[in-house]
C-alpha cells in the first residue's frame, strides 16, 4: 500500500482542483455562454415550458418574438420564468414579443414557460432565445482561485524540491 504524507496528499488535491478550473470542470467553461435558439409552433390554448440547469449567480436571458399567426388574431403572448425553488424570475403579458433578464438567485433547474392561452382560435409560430453564461463577478472569482491555487502549488514544489534536496543530501553524506 502506498503511503502518502498529508503535504503530498494536499499537492495532489490542489493539482486535481486546479486542472478542474483549466478544463472549465467547474464553473462551466469561464463565462462561456449557452446559447438557445429555435422556433416552435404553440398552439391555442396551450403553455410549453422548457428547463434549463443554472448555476447559482449566473446571468439568464429569456426573449420571445411571435413570428407568424393565421389570419387576423390576437399576437400577444404570455411569459415567465420559475427559479428551481418555486419563485418568479420575470414575467411579460400579453405581448407579441418579450424579454426577461436577471441573475440567478439559486442554483438547479430553471423553467422558461410561453403560453398561448388568449389565442383561443389557431396556433402562433413563435421564435425563443434562451441563453445562460457565467457572471462576470463569478468569473473574476475563479480565475482569482486559479491564480491561487497556482500560488499554493509554485510553494510546494519549491517546498518538496527543498525536502528531496535536504534528503538526499543527507543519504549521501550518510553513505560516506
Amino acid at each position: 500500500m502506498l503511503k502518502m504524507s498529508m503535504k503530498t496528499w494536499l499537492g495532489w488535491v490542489l493539482m486535481l482542483c486546479h486542472a478542474c478550473l483549466i478544463t472549465g470542470q467547474i464553473g462551466g467553461g469561464h463565462g462561456k455562454p449557452t446559447r438557445y435558439h429555435f422556433s416552435l409552433l404553440l398552439p391555442a390554448a396551450t403553455t410549453e415550458c422548457f428547463f434549463q440547469q443554472v448555476e447559482q449567480n449566473w446571468d439568464l436571458h429569456f426573449s420571445y418574438q411571435v413570428q407568424r399567426v393565421p389570419g387576423f388574431q390576437d399576437v400577444s403572448l404570455s411569459a415567465w420564468v420559475t427559479s428551481p425553488v418555486g419563485t418568479r424570475e420575470g414575467i411579460v403579458l400579453n405581448r407579441p414579443f418579450g424579454k426577461i433578464s436577471f441573475t440567478a438567485s439559486a442554483s438547479g433547474d430553471f423553467k422558461f414557460c410561453i403560453s398561448n392561452i388568449s389565442g383561443t382560435y389557431g396556433e402562433k409560430q413563435v421564435y425563443l432565445n434562451i441563453e445562460v453564461s457565467c457572471n462576470t463577478m463569478v468569473a473574476e472569482k475563479y480565475v482569482a482561485a486559479n491564480d491561487t491555487l497556482t500560488d499554493i502549488q509554485r510553494f510546494q514544489r519549491r517546498r518538496l524540491s527543498k525536502f528531496f534536496l535536504k534528503s538526499n543530501m543527507a543519504a549521501i553524506l550518510h553513505d560516506l
